[in-house]
């Protein structure tokens, strides 16, 4: 929060949400869907969408892009990650094995950004085998052993560290709402 005026979370699940309010005190948190934000138009000047795109209906990418962009200010930047189109990184993913859990191509997540107000300014792909380590061992915690997986810091490094190099597991993407930024004396308040 160091970096921000002021943080607002949204989630559709409200125990999502109580966790969220633990976790960062000061952040105000509103239970809603990404097809129909609670927000006025221009509200936000930043919108993250971390491992979300992948577990919203199939085919209802574009409406939730549509929204993103309503509720972002012009010039107002959309960070999001979802899981890579790669062969490594479906072929290690025991969700997309055994459920079909999507991942994304770079030029399709373009193309549903491009029909909304949103341009795509870059896309990488990151992380490897550290990952692959954590989401096996994530699942292997929640589905066999029933219990939250343990979070030490040499993990937490080591996850980090591997955000930084290229990879095949997560495409991190940054668009922008197109259309010039009002002038600091015509902006309303930012939520």
């Amino acid at each position: 929060m160091e970096h921000a005026g002021s943080l607002t979370g949204l989630d559709v699940e409200p125990l999502a949400l109580e966790v969220a309010r633990r976790n960062v005190p000061g952040a105000a948190f509103v239970e809603g869907s990404v097809f129909e934000l609670p927000f006025a138009d221009g509200s936000f000047d930043a919108v993250t969408m971390f491992e979300v795109l992948e577990h919203i209906p199939v085919g209802t990418e574009r409406e939730a892009f549509a929204e993103i962009a309503r509720v972002l200010a012009p010039g107002g930047a959309l960070m999001l990650t979802t899981p890579s189109w790669t062969l490594r990184s479906r072929l290690l993913d025991p969700a997309w094995l055994l459920t079909g859990h999507r991942h994304y191509r770079a030029s399709d997540v373009v193309e549903m950004l491009g029909v909304s107000e949103l341009r795509t300014e870059r896309t990488v792909v990151r992380g490897g085998w550290v990952y692959v380590a954590t989401y096996l061992t994530f699942y292997f915690c929640k589905h066999v052993l029933h219990r939250a997986m343990p979070h030490p810091d040499w993990l937490k490094r080591a996850y980090l560290r591997s955000t930084l190099s290229p990879g095949f597991a997560t495409m991190y993407v940054l668009a922008r709402k197109t259309g010039l930024r009002a002038t600091p004396s015509s902006t309303p308040p930012r939520r």
